[in-house]
């Protein structure tokens, strides 16, 4: 069982990065800046929604992904540290979707105390490309985030 967490704040993933990225773009040069303490901390689990959010948050975040490179995030498992940084999140985005599928605990658990979203579950379903497999359920993001997935149907 997967489950959809904080659907209504998902809208607000752009929006939220895009006023970070604003305020950090206005600030004066006179003005100092954040230290790393006072910076969000941003905790995604793929690298991929990392840049993401780096780039769009730009020096006013701190954002680190639990996978690096090369990992699959079907077979991953949240280490003790990866837990420990999930805790001192400020903000958790996860691909969603089943992507990340050992992990639907714990975002369900973590979501009781703070924002966690899943950002590709806002997809229209419409939007997906259809395929079947019998043996094993998985659905991924493919392209453009905002357009395009594949979902694995029974």
């Amino acid at each position: 069982m997967y489950v959809k967490l904080k659907k209504h704040l998902c809208p607000y993933f752009f929006l939220f990065l895009a006023a970070i990225s604003v305020s950090a773009c206005s600030q004066d040069a006179s003005k100092k800046e954040l230290s790393n303490a006072e910076k969000p901390f941003i905790v995604t689990t793929t690298g991929m929604l990392a840049d993401l959010a780096q780039n769009i948050g730009k020096d006013s975040v701190n954002v680190k992904a639990l996978m690096g490179p090369g990992v699959d995030p079907h077979l991953f498992k949240a280490t003790q540290g990866d837990l420990a940084t999930l805790r001192q999140a400020n903000i958790i985005f996860y691909n969603g979707l089943h992507l990340e599928g050992k992990m639907g605990e714990i975002f369900e658990k973590l979501a009781r105390l703070k924002t966690v979203i899943a950002v590709a579950e806002r997809i229209p379903e419409e939007r997906y490309l259809k395929m079947q497999i019998i043996k094993e359920i998985t659905i991924h993001i493919f392209g453009s985030m905002l357009h395009y997935g594949v979902k694995v149907l029974l």
